[in-house]
């Protein structure tokens, strides 16, 4: 394994340890979502919820950590939905 991709597994490590319960929580709710339009809102409910309690210091690390979980859970399509949602613009003010 290249060094940059065992520095980007133990990042994403980390925010799992971190974020546990957020971690736990959003993945459990998006990976039941049966729509496409119920999983944008629970990916932007889970996000929400996580800027509320942690800012938006570590927010590409909860989301790489979220779509991680959701790859586990045998939901690669809502893995890439949450890989590519952006930081809400109202969490950089």
């Amino acid at each position: 394994m290249s060094n940059g991709t065992e520095n980007m597994r133990l990042f994403y490590r980390q925010g799992e340890i971190d974020f546990q319960l957020e971690l736990s929580r959003g993945a459990s709710c998006i990976a039941s979502c049966e729509s496409e339009a119920s999983l944008r809102d629970q990916v932007e409910e889970t996000v929400h919820c996580f800027l509320q309690i942690h800012g938006p210091s570590r927010f590409a690390e909860f989301r790489g950590s979220l779509a991680n979980k959701l790859i586990a859970r045998g939901r690669r399509d809502a893995a890439l939905f949450v890989a590519s949602y952006p930081l809400p613009p109202q969490a950089m003010s």
